[in-house]
Protein backbone atom coordinates (compact mmCIF):
# COMPACT_ATOMS: atom_id res chain seq x y z
CA UNK A 1 0.00 0.00 0.00
CA UNK A 2 2.95 2.34 1.17
CA UNK A 3 4.06 1.85 -2.39
CA UNK A 4 1.22 2.52 -4.27
CA UNK A 5 0.55 5.59 -2.16
CA UNK A 6 3.96 7.13 -3.19
CA UNK A 7 4.20 5.91 -6.67
CA UNK A 8 0.96 7.97 -7.20
CA UNK A 9 2.36 10.80 -5.19
CA UNK A 10 5.36 10.73 -7.71
CA UNK A 11 2.45 10.44 -10.83
CA UNK A 12 0.63 13.64 -8.96
CA UNK A 13 4.37 15.70 -9.16
CA UNK A 14 5.08 15.55 -5.29
CA UNK A 15 7.84 13.84 -4.04
CA UNK A 16 8.82 11.48 -1.16
CA UNK A 17 11.00 14.29 1.11
CA UNK A 18 8.81 15.61 4.21
CA UNK A 19 6.68 18.68 3.20
CA UNK A 20 6.31 21.01 6.38
CA UNK A 21 3.00 20.92 8.07
CA UNK A 22 0.59 23.78 7.08
CA UNK A 23 1.30 25.09 10.76
CA UNK A 24 5.01 25.44 10.28
CA UNK A 25 4.89 26.93 6.99
CA UNK A 26 2.03 29.38 8.77
CA UNK A 27 4.62 30.49 11.99
CA UNK A 28 7.34 30.61 9.67
CA UNK A 29 5.75 33.20 6.81
CA UNK A 30 4.46 35.36 9.66
CA UNK A 31 7.74 35.22 11.60
CA UNK A 32 5.84 34.49 14.31
CA UNK A 33 8.16 32.01 17.56
CA UNK A 34 4.85 30.91 19.47
CA UNK A 35 6.80 30.78 22.83
CA UNK A 36 7.70 35.15 22.42
CA UNK A 37 5.01 36.85 24.54
CA UNK A 38 3.84 39.03 21.34
CA UNK A 39 2.83 35.56 19.70
CA UNK A 40 -0.75 34.99 20.75
CA UNK A 41 -1.92 39.01 19.90
CA UNK A 42 -0.15 38.02 15.99
CA UNK A 43 -2.21 34.70 16.02
CA UNK A 44 -5.44 36.79 16.95
CA UNK A 45 -4.87 40.14 14.36
CA UNK A 46 -4.43 36.91 11.33
CA UNK A 47 -7.87 35.67 12.97
CA UNK A 48 -9.75 38.58 12.93
CA UNK A 49 -8.27 39.20 9.28
CA UNK A 50 -9.02 36.16 8.08
CA UNK A 51 -12.76 36.76 9.73
CA UNK A 52 -13.05 40.02 7.99
CA UNK A 53 -12.67 38.43 4.38
CA UNK A 54 -15.04 35.99 5.47
CA UNK A 55 -17.29 38.46 6.51
CA UNK A 56 -16.87 40.57 3.24
CA UNK A 57 -17.75 37.73 0.55
CA UNK A 58 -20.65 36.90 2.83
CA UNK A 59 -22.04 40.36 2.80
CA UNK A 60 -21.47 40.46 -1.41
CA UNK A 61 -22.70 37.36 -1.93
CA UNK A 62 -25.88 38.56 0.52
CA UNK A 63 -26.01 41.76 -1.71
CA UNK A 64 -25.68 39.29 -4.99
CA UNK A 65 -28.75 37.17 -3.43
CA UNK A 66 -30.66 40.67 -2.76
CA UNK A 67 -30.15 41.90 -6.46
CA UNK A 68 -31.07 38.79 -8.15
CA UNK A 69 -33.26 40.24 -10.59
CA UNK A 70 -31.62 39.88 -13.91
CA UNK A 71 -28.89 37.51 -12.39
CA UNK A 72 -27.76 34.94 -14.67
CA UNK A 73 -27.43 31.28 -13.96
CA UNK A 74 -23.40 32.01 -15.26
CA UNK A 75 -22.95 34.83 -12.42
CA UNK A 76 -24.63 32.59 -10.03
CA UNK A 77 -21.94 29.87 -10.72
CA UNK A 78 -19.32 32.42 -11.13
CA UNK A 79 -20.53 33.80 -7.10
CA UNK A 80 -21.17 30.22 -6.25
CA UNK A 81 -17.46 28.85 -6.97
CA UNK A 82 -16.35 32.19 -5.63
CA UNK A 83 -18.30 31.65 -2.03
CA UNK A 84 -17.30 27.93 -1.79
CA UNK A 85 -13.53 28.87 -2.31
CA UNK A 86 -13.73 31.37 0.26
CA UNK A 87 -14.88 29.20 2.56
CA UNK A 88 -12.62 25.96 1.46
CA UNK A 89 -9.59 28.73 2.00
CA UNK A 90 -11.09 29.78 5.78
CA UNK A 91 -11.88 26.47 6.70
CA UNK A 92 -8.09 25.68 5.94
CA UNK A 93 -7.00 28.65 7.65
CA UNK A 94 -9.10 27.51 10.78
CA UNK A 95 -7.25 24.26 10.95
CA UNK A 96 -3.84 26.14 10.95
CA UNK A 97 -4.95 28.38 13.65
CA UNK A 98 -6.27 24.95 15.65
CA UNK A 99 -3.01 24.23 15.35
CA UNK A 100 -1.49 27.40 16.71
CA UNK A 101 -3.73 27.27 19.37
CA UNK A 102 -3.48 24.24 20.72
CA UNK A 103 0.35 25.09 20.58
CA UNK A 104 0.27 28.04 22.60
CA UNK A 105 -1.92 26.76 25.19
CA UNK A 106 1.10 25.02 26.74
CA UNK A 107 3.22 28.25 26.66
CA UNK A 108 1.28 31.05 27.69
CA UNK A 109 -1.50 31.81 30.20
CA UNK A 110 -5.49 31.24 30.01
CA UNK A 111 -5.80 35.75 29.52
CA UNK A 112 -3.33 35.55 27.12
CA UNK A 113 -4.90 33.17 25.06
CA UNK A 114 -9.39 34.43 25.74
CA UNK A 115 -9.01 36.97 22.99
CA UNK A 116 -7.75 34.04 20.57
CA UNK A 117 -10.77 31.85 21.46
CA UNK A 118 -13.27 34.81 20.93
CA UNK A 119 -11.94 35.51 17.81
CA UNK A 120 -11.44 31.57 16.51
CA UNK A 121 -15.38 31.33 17.53
CA UNK A 122 -15.76 34.81 15.06
CA UNK A 123 -14.17 32.82 12.18
CA UNK A 124 -16.66 29.56 12.87
CA UNK A 125 -19.28 31.88 12.70
CA UNK A 126 -17.92 33.32 9.46
CA UNK A 127 -17.83 30.28 8.03
CA UNK A 128 -20.73 28.93 8.43
CA UNK A 129 -22.46 32.05 7.21
CA UNK A 130 -20.51 31.62 3.84
CA UNK A 131 -21.92 28.08 4.01
CA UNK A 132 -25.07 29.35 3.90
CA UNK A 133 -24.86 31.84 1.22
CA UNK A 134 -23.47 28.62 -1.19
CA UNK A 135 -26.39 26.72 -0.02
CA UNK A 136 -28.46 30.31 -0.85
CA UNK A 137 -27.08 30.71 -4.38
CA UNK A 138 -26.80 26.65 -5.47
CA UNK A 139 -30.62 26.98 -4.46
CA UNK A 140 -31.07 29.80 -6.63
CA UNK A 141 -29.28 28.26 -9.66
CA UNK A 142 -30.98 25.01 -9.27
CA UNK A 143 -34.08 27.42 -9.79
CA UNK A 144 -32.82 29.07 -12.72
CA UNK A 145 -33.61 28.06 -16.06
CA UNK A 146 -30.83 26.12 -17.93
CA UNK A 147 -31.01 28.09 -21.43
CA UNK A 148 -29.14 25.63 -23.29
CA UNK A 149 -32.73 23.22 -22.60
CA UNK A 150 -35.27 26.01 -23.75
Amino acid sequence: MDTAMRWMNQLAGQSDEDQPDALTVYLDTQSIMLSDAGAPDQVRADIVHIWQGAAGIDAASRALLDAGVGLSRREATIALGSVEQAMSNAQTAQAVIESAILELTSLHDADALSGLRVERDLLTLRINDLRDRADELAELRRQMRNPSIS
